[in-house]
C-alpha cells in the first residue's frame, strides 16, 4: 500500500462544494469524498502553521508535544509520521514544507542555521521538494523559462496572477511529485505539503479571474456586543479584514481562486495514479493545518478563536487490494471519530496505513481523565481553551491582559471567559 498526505496551508473545511458551498467549485476534492468519506465537522489542535503541524506529525495535544507558536522547536523524541513509514521500510518524501523547528538538543554547533529557523523539515522525510522560507526553488525555475519574478517568495507569490497557472507554485509542486512518482517501483510514502490557499491573496493565472468579486458571497460580521479580545484584534492591521466592500469581495474572489487551483492539482494527481496503476492501492488523505477568517467577524488569516479559524476539511479514502473499503467499522476500528480533533489523525494515519506507531504521553494522560467513560468528544458542543500568547522581541506587549488567561469556546460559537491559568 502506498501512503499519500496532503495539507492545503490554510484550507476552510467549508470551501468544498461537496460541503454545499455555493461559490467554492472543487471537483476532484468532492471526487475524493464521493470515494472515500468526509469529515464535516474536523477541527484542527492548534493554530499557527507550526503548532497546528506539530499536532498533526505527532499525534498528540499541543499541550504536550509544547509546540506553541512558529518558532517553538519540535521535541526530538516524539514518534511522528515519517519515523513510523520510515520503520516500516519505506522512504518517507517531502514536497513542499512542515514548519517545524529543530530541538537544539540535537544540533551539534550553534551555528546551526536551523536554529535561526521555524521551518524546518520534520525528522524521519527525505526531501523531494523543499520550498520552505524564501520558495527558491520554484523563483530559480521561473527565472529559468524566462519570467522576471521578485527574490522574495512573498513577492512572487503576490505576482501569480500575472503568469500562467502552469507555473504556478502549486503546479511546480506537483510537477516535481510527478517526475518522482513516475520512478517509483516499490511502495512510497509521499507527503505534499501545498501552500495555497495561505495568503497572498493572488490565484495563479486564470484562477485569478474564475470567480467575479461581485458574485462572491459575503462574510460574518463582527457581533455589535463584542469581547474585547476580539474587540482589540480587530484594531491589528494584520488581522483585521479590509473596511472597503470592494477590497473585501477580491479578497475572498482570490481566496476561492486559489482553493479551485489545488484542487485542479489533485485532479492530475488522481489521474497520474489511475494511469499507472496505483490509485486502488494507494491511502490518501487531504487535510489542512488550520482555517482561515477570510472576513468572518471583521477578521482575516489566523487570529481568534472562532470555528472558523480550526474547522478544516479532513478527506480520507482507502484502496486495498483494489476494492475501496473505508466504511464506518473500518473508521471505528482505526480509532477516528465523525467529530474528531486533528491531533488523533497522525495516529489514524499511521494505523490506517499499517504502520507502528511508539506509544506517546497522550495515551497515558487520557486514561486517568476518561477513566472507561464516554469522552467530551461525544458531546453536542467540544469545549477548546484558546490562548493567545504573543511576544515580539522576547517579552509580553500586545493585549496584556490576554496573558495567562484562557478563552473557552464551543462548535456552536459560544464563549465565556474562565479564570487565571498558567501556560504549561
Amino acid at each position: 500500500m502506498n501512503l499519500l498526505l496532503v495539507t492545503l496551508d490554510q484550507f476552510r473545511g467549508d470551501c468544498l462544494s461537496a460541503a454545499g458551498h455555493r461559490v467554492a467549485r472543487t471537483p476532484n476534492l468532492d471526487r475524493l469524498a464521493a470515494s472515500g468519506v468526509r469529515f464535516d465537522r474536523h477541527y484542527s489542535q492548534a493554530a499557527p502553521c507550526s503548532p497546528g503541524r506539530a499536532c498533526l506529525y505527532t499525534g498528540t495535544y499541543q499541550m504536550n508535544n509544547r509546540v506553541v507558536a512558529n518558532g517553538t522547536p519540535l521535541d526530538d523524541r516524539l514518534d511522528n509520521l515519517a519515523r513510523a513509514g520510515r520503520r516500516a521500510g519505506l522512504d518517507p518524501t517531502l514536497f513542499g514544507y512542515t514548519d517545524q523547528g529543530v530541538d537544539p538538543r540535537v544540533v551539534r554547533s550553534p551555528d546551526d542555521p536551523r536554529l535561526s529557523s521555524y521551518e524546518g523539515v520534520l525528522p524521519g522525510f527525505t526531501v523531494g521538494l523543499d520550498l520552505s522560507g524564501e520558495h527558491t526553488s520554484w523563483i530559480e525555475w521561473l527565472r529559468d523559462l524566462g519570467y522576471d519574478v521578485p527574490s522574495q517568495g512573498y513577492g512572487a507569490l503576490a505576482t501569480e496572477p500575472d503568469r500562467p497557472e502552469e507555473v504556478g507554485v502549486s503546479a511546480f509542486l506537483t510537477n516535481r511529485y510527478l517526475d518522482w512518482l513516475q520512478r517509483r517501483d516499490r511502495p512510497w510514502f509521499a507527503h505534499l505539503s501545498y501552500l495555497r490557499p495561505h495568503p497572498p491573496y493572488a490565484a495563479a493565472g486564470r484562477w485569478a479571474s474564475a470567480f467575479s468579486p461581485d458574485d462572491v458571497d459575503m462574510p460574518l460580521a463582527p457581533s455589535p456586543r463584542r469581547h474585547w479580545f476580539h474587540e482589540a484584534a480587530l484594531g491589528l492591521a494584520q488581522a483585521a479584514t479590509p473596511t472597503d466592500e470592494g477590497a473585501l469581495r477580491r479578497m475572498r474572489a482570490q481566496y476561492y481562486g486559489m482553493v479551485g487551483d489545488v484542487d485542479a492539482q489533485l485532479g492530475r494527481i488522481r489521474d497520474a495514479l489511475e494511469r499507472l496503476g496505483q490509485w486502488q492501492d494507494t491511502f490518501v488523505m487531504v487535510t489542512s493545518d488550520h482555517g482561515e477568517q477570510l472576513g468572518d467577524h471583521g477578521l482575516m488569516e489566523k487570529l481568534g478563536y472562532f470555528e472558523d479559524h480550526y474547522r478544516v476539511a479532513a478527506l480520507p479514502t482507502i484502496c486495498d487490494l483494489g476494492q475501496r473499503i473505508l466504511d464506518r467499522r473500518m473508521i471505528r476500528k482505526a480509532g477516528l471519530e465523525e467529530e474528531e480533533n486533528w491531533y488523533r489523525l497522525g495516529g489514524s494515519h499511521c494505523r490506517l496505513g499499517r504502520l507502528s506507531q511508539q506509544d506517546n504521553q497522550d495515551k497515558e494522560r487520557r486514561k486517568p481523565e476518561t477513566g472507561g467513560a464516554r469522552t467530551m468528544r461525544s458531546a453536542i458542543a467540544s469545549p477548546c481553551h484558546y490562548h493567545f500568547h504573543c511576544i515580539p522581541a522576547g517579552r509580553p506587549q500586545i493585549l496584556p491582559r490576554i496573558w495567562n488567561r484562557p478563552i473557552v469556546f464551543t462548535c456552536l460559537r459560544t464563549w465565556r471567559t474562565c479564570g487565571a491559568d498558567r501556560w504549561l
